[in-house]
């Protein structure tokens, strides 16, 4: 029986599929617990998981009868699960040379696998809906049918997770070109009051009454354009204050948010992992579309680089004025480092798949779907690292 790590088709366009979601993967269980007791009692097995799988992890998101797991894809038995067409099935995992030595069969009685892809509308599997027993429940075909019909059910939630992230953002992106045109507005319209008040003052000698009466017109006009102006910034002022809306998060909420995501695996390698934020910045709302895929990547392809004893440093920043912020997002490693070709292929090509500290499989993608990730943001991707001195990659997005 072969141990090889099935080649993922079309992994680039697959792992963009997932972040397209912009899902907040701790937040998912509540969202889809009904579904996961659904495939439980259809089954009668004692777990149940719904797995993402991006382009190095694997994210349980929802689940029954364990808690929620964070693997290396190269791990999971989801990997397979995504590669075929309807559903992937092992009768007992301890049999298995491709997982008998994992964690989630050594140290438990789990030995039967049963999954179904979860499928986009374009037939890219971003993940699976799996069930796992002690013993082989020997699902029947209607049963199988049925969990087939939940992933559709758990891909047109998604779906409307999606469709509800996007309105989010745009609301965010109208929010930021109202305060720049309010910004852009108050420029002129003080340059038309100046005007109009010299002509007041100083006066002409042809039609004076009537040109006077005009210039107090457009004085009377540009103050009361300027009063709605100075009332739009002083709104989107008081919102930056309160607590961040739907499509928003701040600095402090996101640190907090990748210190729970990257636990397990942290601990795994005994990596020193510390992310720093800007006290003066720490509360302020910014764009969450997109930032824990961006940094997610990041994150990942730093500890697969890191050998254990390491250590990793995000630093988390917003600078600028109020009406042109930018974020700054930096991931340093004490890593193995890139010589300057890898670093070239990395900015320019793509760079081609390596292998981590720990045998961790790289598909050489995670990097490739954070570069397009900042380019969709309109933002820059750098790269500076030395080969034996680590890497320190910095990405610099609009705020807003």
């Amino acid at each position: 029986m072969t141990t090889d790590t099935p080649v993922i088709s079309r992994e680039l366009e697959r792992a963009k599929a997932l972040a397209t979601y912009n899902l907040d993967y701790d937040a998912l269980q509540e969202k889809f617990a009904d579904l996961t007791m659904l495939a439980t009692q259809i089954t009668g097995t004692s777990v149940s998981l719904i797995n993402l799988l991006d382009a190095d992890n694997q994210w349980s998101v929802a689940g029954q009868g364990v808690s929620l797991l964070h693997l290396d894809k190269k791990d999971s038995i989801c990997q397979y699960t995504i590669e075929s067409e309807k559903d992937f099935e092992v009768a007992n995992l301890r049999n298995d040379e491709r997982f008998r030595k994992q964690g989630y069969v050594v140290n438990t009685t789990l030995s039967y696998y049963y999954g179904v892809p979860l499928k986009t509308k374009d037939g890219l599997a971003i993940g699976a809906l799996c069930v796992l027993d002690s013993e082989d429940p020997e699902l029947g075909r209607r049963q199988k049918s049925m969990l087939q019909l939940l992933g559709k059910e758990i891909i047109n939630r998604l779906d409307e997770l999606k469709r509800i992230a996007i309105l989010e953002n745009k609301i965010q992106l109208l929010k930021a070109e109202r305060r720049m045109l309010a910004h852009d507005i108050r420029g002129p319209l003080g340059g038309m009051k100046g005007l109009a008040e010299m002509a007041a003052e100083e006066g002409f000698t042809a039609s004076k009454e009537d040109l006077l009466h005009y210039l107090e017109l457009i004085r009377d006009s540009s103050m009361s354009v300027m009063d709605m102006a100075t009332e739009i910034l002083q709104h989107d002022r008081e919102l930056e204050a309160a607590p961040p809306a739907d499509g928003q998060i701040n600095l402090l909420q996101l640190k907090k948010k990748l210190e729970q995501l990257f636990a397990p695996r942290i601990k795994d390698k005994d990596i020193d992992f510390n992310i720093f934020v800007s006290d003066a910045t720490a509360l302020q709302p910014v764009n969450k579309y997109g930032l824990q895929q961006i940094l997610g990547n990041l994150v990942s392809n730093a500890i697969k680089f890191t050998s254990v004893g390491g250590f990793i440093t995000v630093e988390l920043n917003l600078f600028g004025d109020d009406y042109n912020q930018k974020l700054k997002l930096q991931v340093q490693d004490s890593g193995r480092g890139m010589n300057n070709d890898l670093v070239s292929a990395i900015l320019i090509d793509g760079a081609t798949s390596t292998q981590g500290t720990n045998g961790e499989t790289g598909y050489g993608l995670g990097l490739q779907l954070v570069k397009q990730l900042v380019a969709e943001k309109n933002g820059t991707f750098d790269v500076a690292s030395k080969e034996g001195n680590g890497s320190s990659f910095t990405v610099i997005l609009p705020a807003a």
